[in-house]
């Protein structure tokens, strides 16, 4: 369970001060989660900065289901899947996420 949960705060985000910014990002509207464990830009006027953050956390995210998927045995698209509904029971409310038949819906 230990192991999950700091699996799951590496997906939040890498560290307390990146779980904040992505936090207050997901707050704002400015981005989303998505239904395969990703985040997204819902703002297309979002800064260059905000694009990086949001590329790092997804490379970051991207490593983690690999490396859990290669422990399990399993597709990686698969464990983004499982940590996504994970992500939405954590993430704070008014966030925005986008399911697969993308259509966005808000916590």
């Amino acid at each position: 369970a230990f192991l999950a949960l700091s699996l799951l705060a590496t997906v939040l985000g890498a560290s307390p001060a990146a779980a904040q910014s992505l936090d207050e990002l997901r707050r704002s509207g400015v981005v989303g989660e998505r239904y395969d464990g990703l985040v997204i830009l819902r703002d297309a006027g979002a800064s260059a900065q905000i694009r990086s953050f949001v590329t790092e956390v997804n490379t970051e995210r991207r490593r983690i289901y690999a490396e859990r998927a290669a422990q399990q045995g399993v597709p990686a698209d698969q464990v983004g899947r499982v940590y996504a509904q994970e992500i939405f029971r954590k993430a704070p409310k008014g966030t925005w996420f986008l399911g697969e038949d993308e259509r966005w819906t808000q916590k």
